[in-house]
């Protein structure tokens, strides 16, 4: 059994900068085979996903113009332009990679490299903080096992591949951060001076994402538990930790908003809103502060009826009036998002599609993503139970619950696998350590090795393996294109190459004399966005939903009319398509009749556009046309 209720022994071997270096030697091996088998589009010139390249023209923008508190883009949505929900720590890291490569390649490919390998070295960073956190749980002996199980989960090195330029990486970093903080503040022998820079942390994360808040309120429970079990200790501890994350949240706003913008109400990014939270949650800690004070003295702590009572209490208080003031907050971050938008756009995001097993196919999915975290959590709320009265229980409880939450919330939406994969690392390793351990009484030295090794491996590896055999075996065809299905990222090679078409947009004989408006699918507005000087309707994010139902309305409407006067309202100039079965569908009618998408890939073209003659090594993939007026 791994040291769930006690600090391991020290030990000497193996030397800590034997883990450090062995874990940077695999990492930087598996970022060489990457690029060699051309995983990535990188060398290509390309960047993995849309949300890079919008990342980028955020980044240069801020570079040309300075204007930290204007996130506004205004080629994106034209004509009205788009500010969206994404905050600045990390358009600073890009900037950080970008600064020394600019005097020898320049601003804009330095950016490109630099902020290219900003996820893998994120990746690094994580992985250290996991081995770190592991240490009160694991004794040095079995940290390589942390290494294994940290680098066997497939969605958080999907998010950390070269050319990926996603937040999601430094998320992932702040949780790894917030699982260290939390086994040492609220496990065994709490380490007191780590509780307000475990709240400063939390006041990052959710500087650089509000679906941080989730992982804020888990923390937030091991500290209640902490002081549930350490009485007046583990109340210091708490006040420690909210004074450092809402008075941390305070500075983020000021540096994140101007001051015209401090008191805007929003919930899909840092505001006054989350401010609200920390100072409710401040306030209670000051309260069991003064409680304390004010207890018998010859008692160490209030007794445990009292703290749940004075708990209770500040949750109906404290949750009443987060409902009177901003009564939204308990509908998520996308509460103020079109319905309409969901249905025609979101539900078709492969990030938002749920991984529940009801076939064969959908089995293996789920074992590949969900399998590893879905044998650790039984593990975790059984150790959470045993631990009920030790000191270990509030860090077994954070894991319990949080492993529980992210695993629904991944059967639901795939893009929250990664984080449940990442909150698994440290309770499937001690899982593996405690099996490991059951083998013990094996008599022959060589089977007692290799079947704790086999043991291992099965369970490291082993699931996901499964779970990878029976998604490729399921889907049709098989190979490559499968694989890609797999891990819901796109097959290279397979749809049009968006830099072909950006280069003939540039060329001054044909439309790069001035910027025009285009109207194309909402998955290629960013890296149209990056590559040319034009503007698009549409990008894939919730905040642009009017250019979203823009761009589908005109293309699936069966009335003419109405494309033209979408297409007349946003002054477009260019229509861009590819042809493609399953955009096809997209932009089916819901009635009878042929929308506009399907007419111009026949061939007819309404007599206010003019189809573009192309080259013949852009014809065959791209259909382009001009606005008559």
């Amino acid at each position: 059994m791994p040291n769930s209720g006690a600090a391991p022994a020290p030990k000497s071997e193996p030397r800590d900068s034997l883990i450090w270096l062995s874990f940077f030697g695999i990492w930087a091996a598996i970022q060489v085979l990457v690029l060699t088998i051309g995983a990535t589009p990188l060398l290509d010139g390309g960047l993995i996903g849309t949300d890079g390249y919008m990342r980028l023209v955020r980044v240069e923008l801020l570079y040309e113009t300075g204007a930290w508190f204007d996130g506004r883009i205004a080629r994106s949505n034209a004509p009205y332009g788009d500010t969206l929900h994404w905050t600045r720590p990390f358009d600073l890291l890009l900037l950080a990679a970008a600064w020394p490569l600019t005097p020898f390649l320049g601003f804009e490919k330095a950016l490109f490299w630099g902020g290219a390998f900003v996820s893998p070295l994120l990746l690094l960073a994580t992985g250290c903080a996991m081995i770190w956190a592991a240490k009160p749980l694991i004794d040095r002996d079995n940290l390589p096992i942390v290494i294994l199980v940290f680098l066997a989960q497939i969605g958080v090195m999907a998010y950390s591949l070269p050319g990926r330029i996603d937040h999601h990486s430094l998320q992932m970093f702040l949780i790894a951060l917030t699982v260290g903080l939390v086994t040492r503040c609220c496990g065994v022998r709490p380490e007191l001076r780590l509780a307000l820079p475990a709240g400063v942390v939390l006041s990052l994360g959710l500087w650089v994402s509000a679906e941080f808040l989730l992982v804020t309120f888990f923390a937030m429970t091991a500290f209640w538990l902490a002081w549930l079990r350490h009485g007046r200790a583990g109340g210091r501890a708490g006040l420690g930790f909210a004074a450092g994350f809402a008075g941390s949240l305070v500075l983020v706003l000021l540096v994140e908003r101007p001051w015209a913008e401090l008191l805007a109400e929003e919930y899909d990014r840092v505001s006054v809103v989350f401010l609200l939270v920390a100072l409710l949650h401040l306030a209670f800690w000051a309260a069991v502060a003064w409680a304390d004070r004010g207890a018998d003295r010859g008692a160490d702590r209030l007794r445990i009826r009292a703290r749940v009572s004075l708990s209770a209490l500040a949750a109906v208080v404290g949750g009443a009036l987060m409902y009177g003031v901003y009564p939204k907050f308990f509908g998520g971050g996308m509460f103020d998002v079109d319905p309409e938008l969901t249905r025609v756009f979101l539900s078709r995001v492969k990030e938002l599609k749920p991984v529940f097993p009801v076939d064969l196919k959908s089995f293996g999915l789920f074992l590949f993503w969900l399998g590893a975290v879905a044998i650790t959590i039984p593990f975790a709320v059984a150790q959470a139970w045993r631990n009920r009265r030790a000191d270990a229980g509030p860090v077994w409880a954070f894991f319990a619950l949080a492993l529980g939450l992210y695993f629904a919330l991944s059967l639901r939406h795939v893009r929250f696998a990664p984080f449940a994969e990442l909150l698994a690392v440290v309770p499937l390793a001690c899982l593996v350590v405690a099996l490991r351990q059951r083998l013990d009484g094996i008599a022959n030295r060589t089977w007692r090795e290799v079947t704790r090794s086999l043991a291992a491996v099965t369970v490291i590896f082993g699931i996901t393996g499964a779970g990878l055999w029976l998604g490729l075996r399921s889907a049709p065809g098989g190979g490559a294109d499968s694989a890609n299905t797999l891990i819901a990222a796109p097959a290279r090679g397979k749809d049009c190459e968006i830099a072909q078409i950006a280069a003939y947009l540039n060329q001054p004989r044909t439309f790069g004399d001035r910027p025009r408006i285009i109207a194309t699918h909402v998955n290629w507005g960013p890296e149209l966005l990056y590559r040319t000087r034009h503007a698009v309707v549409a990008a894939p994010y919730h905040r642009n939903a009017p250019g979203i139902l823009d761009i589908h309305r005109m293309f699936s409407a069966v009335d003419l009319a109405t494309s033209k006067a979408i297409v007349e309202a946003r002054g477009i100039e260019l229509v861009l398509l590819c042809p493609s079965p399953r955009r096809r569908l997209y932009y089916a009618a819901e009635g009878e009749g042929a929308t506009l998408y399907q007419r111009l890939l026949e061939g007819w073209t309404p007599p206010w556009l003019a189809a573009v003659a192309l080259p013949d090594d852009l014809a065959g993939s791209f259909r382009l046309f001009q606005v008559v007026r």
